[in-house]
């Protein structure tokens, strides 16, 4: 604290006037900046104890810290008026020619402008005679404290910059260049931050003594980047900022999954603030964990993979959904708004996954703690010849290793549908899978077969529109009871194993469908 006396010599005086309105929040948040001021400490590496306070300056010397922010001033400004990029470039100008150490350019523009001021000095002299010789006519010149004044020129680079630089654009075809304001906010905002990292990097160069080592935090470099342009840019910046005489460490700040899917799990540091407290977790933690375990090489190099062809945006969610198919996601979020409509409010990260490969999320999704929902497939198969079978078939079992494996751990299915519901959860993390639409009824084996099951009352009433409409006039006739088109879901289901898509369609162009009882369970325990 730099003045404590006077702190409280306010704070006494504010609550004599205020009373009980007096807020020591309040208060604090105002005056903070006034009576408290940073201190630096060197601290021993042997003995923490051990410590002497230094000056910043010297703080400085041992480490350095520099920031790029979002740069919000970067818009569509008409005229060209913000000249963003040009003030860009006048600021590294002015680095490279404030120390002794100056460029060679830096020295020649100065010459030239110091022979260019030379010129303008005469001509000065001609255009302003007239003027002067007139103001003799009024004692200036001729009477001691009123002196004759001279026009000169003084020509300061960085004045020169300042205002009167600006960037263009070679416009293919013509000889005409296009103005700054001209281009894409991306690219503006890509060249901007460019030439600030470069900035400091030659700034870095020059000091002496140099620092250990220097921080640089970029801010959202995301902005106004196309997801092509933001891999480009973290490959890019990457590899400058590893050049060798450059002690640097980069702290990025993003919402960008494209960012953080061509950084590697090493680089990540995802907050956490799903609890009370903020969390900061260190994935290149998660990264050797994860190698310890078996197959967890394999594991790895699966994510790492899916997160760079596919999307990795569950870094940034509020909920996780893992699916198995295309189906699944052209339903999902129609499936939200019918039974978890406060979900809709919320970032949910959907990802199709496949029927095999769920599990591989297990690890990952522990570690990040993020409320999620596995969806997948009760996969009964025959136990004699392990072929796919309907889920009351004698003895039948789940080929799906998320269910044997992982949640609820069971591998026979009659097991499975009775589960308790704690049984489907593992954390943060629940599993949904076909169950009865009611004790004692049918179950399917498949998203499919839940979906006709859930709604056999609805495909009697409008097969005649459904354009797959033949799958299931070939099981159960052209007028089918619900109960009947309920019986024959698995057979119906398997006729349609090679249209999933058209089934997904056909139930979005069909009025008054149910979501499924495993898929809405799960989806409500999700919303709590």
């Amino acid at each position: 604290m730099k003045r404590p006396r006077d702190l409280l010599e306010q704070a006494d005086a504010a609550l004599a006037r205020q009373g009980p309105a007096f807020d020591w929040g309040k208060f604090l948040r105002k005056n903070f900046s006034t009576f408290y001021a940073p201190s630096y400490w060197a601290v021993s590496a042997l003995d923490p104890n051990v410590r002497r306070e230094i000056t910043p300056a010297a703080a400085r010397r041992v480490l350095s810290v520099k920031s790029i922010h979002a740069q919000p001033r970067i818009d569509d400004v008409p005229a060209d008026r913000a000249r963003t990029l040009s003030k860009t470039f006048e600021t590294f100008y002015k680095a490279n020619s404030a120390d002794e150490e100056r460029n060679q350019n830096v020295e020649e523009i100065e010459q030239a402008l110091a022979v260019a001021s030379k010129s303008i000095d005469t001509n000065y002299d001609v255009l302003f005679r007239p003027i002067l010789d007139e103001l003799r006519t009024f004692g200036v010149g001729t009477i001691a404290p009123l002196q004759t004044p001279e026009i000169i020129s003084l020509i300061e680079s960085g004045d020169i910059l300042r205002g009167s630089t600006r960037i263009q654009y070679a416009s293919p075809g013509s000889d005409h260049p296009l103005p700054e304001g001209h281009n894409g906010l991306g690219y503006s905002k890509l060249i901007s931050t460019v030439v600030q990292v470069i900035g400091f990097y030659h700034a870095y160069l020059r000091l002496k003594p140099r620092p250990a080592l220097q921080l640089l935090f970029i801010e959202e470099p995301e902005a106004h980047l196309h997801p092509q342009m933001q891999e480009a840019f973290i490959s890019n910046i990457n590899r400058l900022l590893e050049r060798e005489e450059w002690a640097v460490q980069a702290v990025l700040t993003t919402h960008s999954s494209h960012i953080v899917a061509s950084s590697g799990f090493g680089a990540v540091r995802y907050f956490d603030s799903n609890g009370p407290a903020l969390k900061v977790k260190d994935l290149s933690g998660f990264e050797h964990t994860t190698k310890q375990q078996t197959n967890g090489k394999t594991t790895l190099q699966f994510l790492a993979q899916y997160m760079h062809t596919h999307r990795c945006d569950m870094f940034f969610a509020d909920r996780i959904i893992l699916i198995e198919g295309t189906a699944e996601r052209l339903l999902l979020r129609a499936m939200i708004s019918k039974c978890a409509p406060e979900l809709a409010n919320q970032y949910i990260s959907i990802i199709e996954v496949g029927d095999a490969y769920a599990a591989r999320f297990k690890s990952l999704l522990e570690f990040l703690g993020v409320p999620a929902l596995v969806v997948t497939d009760l996969d009964s198969v025959d136990p004699a010849t392990k072929k796919r079978c309907a889920p009351d078939t004698g003895g039948a079992l789940t080929s799906n290793a998320t269910l044997k494996d992982w949640m609820p751990k069971l591998s026979e299915v009659k097991a499975l549908m009775h589960a308790p519901a704690g049984a489907k959860v593992c954390g943060n993390v629940r599993v949904a899978y076909e169950v009865p639409e009611s004790d004692g009824g049918p179950c399917g084996r498949s998203f499919e077969d839940a979906m006709i099951i859930a709604n056999a009352d609805m495909f009697s009433r409008n097969l005649g529109t459904l354009a797959l409409k033949n799958a299931f006039t070939s099981e159960v006739g052209i007028m089918p009871s619900p109960e009947t088109i309920a019986a024959a879901a698995f057979p119906i289901a398997e006729r349609l194993s090679r249209k999933k898509t058209d089934f997904a369609f056909d139930m979005v162009l069909t009025e008054g469908w149910t979501v499924p009882r495993y898929i809405r369970e799960g989806l409500q325990w999700l919303m709590r």
